[in-house]
């Protein structure tokens, strides 16, 4: 839709330019104030039912990260803010928050497999009685496979549910077709080597339903729609942007998420080791964010109700049509030039 509009925009603004007609010019402004005005009508203060929610943002070298020696003080970092951010929001507030969310890979322990870390983010769990959501490499003994996932942990209950990574990062996570092609396995550029999950998990809250989008997952708007279709009420992005420094890579991936809400109209918690954390409201605005390279929680409130939006009815039929549309006039043009060239006989 943006797409089409600044397409549009573009075109009348020439269009005006060059002919300097008034119904044109009049037209160009029409349609750029279009979303001015759909804007006035739509935004509204935020209602629905209300969702506590903490974002820990721990600050991992990403570089240190599955350092032995360095996995005692991610899990230390974590947990302490974790307690930290509970006890503010309790202290504030006077609730608890609904659940806590941590960032992708934030244990790099395969925290699905019994043993001291995982019992350490059990209790964890059980004494701030708050439901835990993480990144964690995830195994699967049968295939003897591993997924880059997240899991949702619940006071006195343990691991309820997992996700495993759909849209896998081109050579950073895996070779592109190496399920194919099992030679392409063989090939080693620095990456990890994990395998793609296929099942479009949503997870359940007290108060509400969740899914997940891991990392560059949040910039596909198709998976997003697939999540809330399946009745997901907020959406949540576990993320390390670390490897970007401080160039515009987080700004630019943070940013992209934003646009998920819009589409959906629903609200978004996102985690990022290093930052940009924040939280956002169904209408794309930023409820609390933070900034880069910081140890820091945030905690907060969303508001979550069951809405349908044009992009969730239509999906991508938009692009589809203009591609569709591009095709015929291409087709059409050939035709007409043949025309415009065949040869008339002259001769009496």
């Amino acid at each position: 839709g943006i797409s089409l509009w600044l397409a549009v925009t573009n075109l009348l603004a020439y269009q005006a330019i060059r002919t300097r007609k008034y119904g044109v010019m009049l037209a160009a402004l029409i349609v750029f104030a279009l979303p001015c005005g759909y804007g006035l009508l739509t935004l509204r203060p935020d209602r629905g039912q209300p969702v506590h929610i903490g974002v820990i943002q721990p600050n991992i070298d990403p570089n240190l990260k599955f350092n032995r020696a360095m996995r005692d003080e991610t899990f230390n970092r974590l947990i302490h803010l974790s307690e930290k951010c509970a006890n503010d929001y309790m202290n504030k507030r006077r609730e608890k928050l609904d659940c806590i969310l941590w960032p992708e890979t934030a244990t790099p322990v395969f925290l699905t497999l019994p043993g001291d870390h995982q019992q350490r983010v059990f209790d964890l769990c059980n004494r701030l009685e708050i439901p835990i959501f993480t990144g964690t490499p995830v195994y699967e003994p049968r295939t003897k496979d591993i997924f880059n996932g997240a899991v949702l942990i619940v006071p006195n209950r343990g691991i309820q549910k997992e996700y495993r990574k759909i849209h896998l990062v081109p050579f950073g996570e895996h070779i592109p077709y190496d399920q194919y092609i099992p030679a392409f396995r063989k090939i080693d550029v620095g990456g990890g080597d994990y395998r793609p999950g296929n099942t479009y998990t949503v997870f359940t809250l007290v108060k509400t339903r969740f899914s997940c989008l891991i990392c560059f997952e949040s910039i596909f708007p198709e998976l997003a729609r697939r999540f809330t279709h399946l009745g997901a009420q907020v959406l949540f992005n576990i993320t390390n942007d670390g490897w970007f420094g401080r160039i515009s890579g987080p700004q630019q991936h943070n940013d992209m998420f934003i646009l998920r809400a819009v589409e959906n109209r629903v609200p978004l918690a996102r985690s990022s080791n290093t930052g940009i954390s924040m939280l956002v409201d169904k209408y794309g605005r930023v409820v609390q964010d933070t900034p880069l390279f910081k140890e820091k929680y945030i905690c907060g409130t969303v508001h979550v109700m069951d809405q349908k939006t044009i992009y969730q009815t239509i999906g991508d039929a938009v692009p589809l049509g203009a591609l569709i549309a591009i095709a015929g006039a291409l087709i059409l043009s050939i035709f007409r030039r043949r025309a415009v060239c065949v040869p008339v006989d002259l001769a009496p």
